[in-house]
């Protein structure tokens, strides 16, 4: 007979950017702390990580957001003390779980909402409602995030805790695989029009240096604009504007080490990882100055107007002709304020709170 706590996580974005990323930092951490019997709920490709032979796992069919998932996963998860959604695609029927919590890293459709169609974003409305309801712990990535749920919410601020991400201690330290001989600013993201990639290529065009090259990691697939705007800049730009497509960890950072300087543009985000992933490699960062970057980046960044991409153009030539120049100095001061250790003891407490804290012979672990 075991103690511990029976723990069930919705593993099916692991894979994928952002929360995947999330995921794969958290996990192997939880599951060394040795305080949870963990079940990651899932796709077989869960299986190639080394710590798989260490969880249960139960396999599921349904896509993300998918109607079919609503049925599977009531059906599926077993009876638990805590199940637990890294994201805000809850269960909304009857689960097994004695507590739910979940982590909601924006609320990007809520701020947004002609960006969505009025069904899409009535959805989202549904599931912040039975989140409310069913949760009574909630996980945000920082203050940003936490006053919008807020805002666009009815949910209680005593509900949200703010649980920061982090970058790893050794991401700096890899072989390369490969060379890279230009010159050029780097973008790590996906091309979701909050990314604010179509005004920053804009930009691109007009800076003065004509021989550097802008390189996009991730795929052109999925570049939304309401318009034909996207393949004209992109022709009159020829080979300067380079896609990575899809790229390993390994290729990831043989990018990060190699560019000019990393360029962070988005007019709305959770937390954004990226810009400490570029301190760990000493990268000069220009950013914008919009939402939840300046508490990730601090003094650190040279910031620009996400809604001004004559501000974006002067920022980089003044970057370019060494008249602006990024605070590389207090980058080691800024990472330390995040930690994947601390990410996962403030997990770990939560989880436990939430099962202990209304259990008069219980203390928090």
């Amino acid at each position: 007979m075991t103690n511990k706590t029976s723990l069930v996580i919705d593993c099916r974005m692991i894979n994928m950017s952002g929360i995947g990323t999330y995921l794969k930092n958290i996990l192997p951490r939880l599951i060394e702390s040795e305080q949870f019997i963990i079940t990651c709920m899932g796709y077989d490709n869960i299986k190639k990580f080394s710590w798989y032979d260490k969880i249960n796992f139960i396999p599921l069919d349904s896509a993300i957001l998918s109607l079919s998932e609503q049925f599977e996963l009531p059906l599926k998860i077993p009876k638990c003390d805590i199940f637990w959604s890294p994201n805000w695609n809850i269960p909304l029927f009857f689960i097994k779980a004695k507590e739910r919590i979940v982590t909601v890293h924006d609320v990007y459709h809520l701020a947004n909402p002609s960006s969505f169609s009025k069904i899409y974003i009535a959805g989202i409305k549904i599931y912040m409602k039975f989140i409310d309801v069913y949760c009574k712990k909630i996980i945000t990535v920082s203050e940003f995030s936490k006053n919008e749920i807020i805002k666009h919410t009815k949910i209680a601020s005593k509900k949200i805790n703010v649980i920061n991400l982090a970058v790893n201690d050794k991401f700096d330290d890899f072989i390369p695989d490969f060379e890279i001989n230009d010159s050029y600013l780097l973008y790590v993201g996906n091309v979701k029009p909050h990314k604010n990639l179509l005004l920053s290529l804009q930009a691109f065009k007009e800076i003065d240096d004509k021989e550097i090259k802008f390189f996009i990691v991730g795929k052109k697939d999925g570049f939304i604009t309401n318009d034909n705007s996207l393949d004209e800049i992109l022709k009159s730009l020829h080979s300067r504007v380079v896609f990575t497509g899809e790229i390993s960890d390994n290729e990831l950072k043989t990018y990060y080490k190699n560019a000019k300087f990393f360029l962070f543009p988005s007019k709305y985000e959770g937390f954004g990882l990226p810009i400490l992933e570029a301190m760990k490699f000493s990268l000069p960062i220009i950013s914008s100055s919009s939402a939840s970057i300046p508490e990730v980046a601090g003094k650190c960044a040279i910031y620009f107007n996400a809604f001004n991409k004559d501000d974006l153009v002067n920022k980089i030539n003044g970057f370019l002709l060494g008249e602006i120049k990024s605070n590389i100095e207090s980058y080691s001061a800024q990472l330390q304020k995040f930690s994947w250790k601390q990410t996962v003891l403030k997990h770990i407490e939560l989880f436990n709170e939430l099962i202990y804290e209304n259990s008069p012979n219980s203390k928090i672990l």
